[in-house]
């Protein structure tokens, strides 16, 4: 299971070099930062060990394009945001429950969201599922370095604690590929008038969430 850590719109580059160096730490390698602020992101000071990982690490230019081949989506969140429709889970069941996913999903993007502003909306709907770390709730909101090393840390029991799997499932899509999908049943809805009585984003919106609840895979997304 390949894991992708995604930084959505960072500020600090210092932050930026200690995810990395948190990400070396536990043996995670691929960086993508989205939009990043100057100075230099690349430069960062504070990436001790994962200078390497740091100079290899990706910038893209929308979370769409950083998360692309992705097949599974998490968005982490101090959840706030309280009308969310996707399960919420905790950083300390993070590798038990990717454990059971682990025939069906070969990629995974971690997002995180910019230390000032977090997420857009748009972003927390579209993932697939999001993740929290069990904060204390007069003061939720991490470091970004601080969140993607605790999230290394969980994630990193994927090579420790191996689950059994049972029964053979099929590979999942990826995230460009839901959002074709996505697209293609829009302009498809449009020529028959199917939710005309809706604005296209609430319809966006409801099959963002009904793709990522049904988990579609390789072989029904080429029917």
């Amino acid at each position: 299971m390949h894991i992708r850590f995604v930084l959505v719109r960072p500020r600090n580059p210092v932050n930026i070099g200690s995810a990395a160096r948190a990400m070396a730490n536990f043996g995670f390698s691929d960086l993508a930062v989205v939009s990043p602020y100057k100075p230099t992101w690349q430069e960062a000071v504070s990436a001790v060990g994962a200078e390497r990982l740091l100079r290899q690490a990706k910038a893209f230019k929308t979370v769409e394009e950083a998360a692309g081949d992705c097949q599974l989506v998490l968005a982490t969140t101090t959840a706030r945001w309280r009308a969310a429709q996707q399960p919420l889970i905790a950083t300390t069941e993070l590798s038990r429950f990717l454990a059971g996913a682990e025939k069906s999903v070969s990629t995974i993007a971690v997002l995180f969201g910019s230390e000032k502003t977090g997420f857009p909306r748009k972003i927390l709907e579209r993932s697939n599922y999001l993740v929290t770390i069990p904060t204390a709730p007069a003061c939720p909101s991490m470091n970004l370095a601080q969140a993607v090393a605790i999230c290394c840390y969980e994630l990193s029991k994927l090579s420790r604690d191996r689950l059994p799997i049972e029964g053979k499932i099929d590979e999942q899509i990826g995230f460009k590929q839901r959002q074709e999908l996505i697209a293609q049943a829009l302009s498809m809805f449009g020529q028959v008038g199917y939710m005309d009585h809706l604005p296209t984003n609430q319809k966006t919106k409801r099959l963002w969430n009904f793709f990522n609840q049904w988990g579609i895979d390789k072989r029904h997304a080429a029917l």
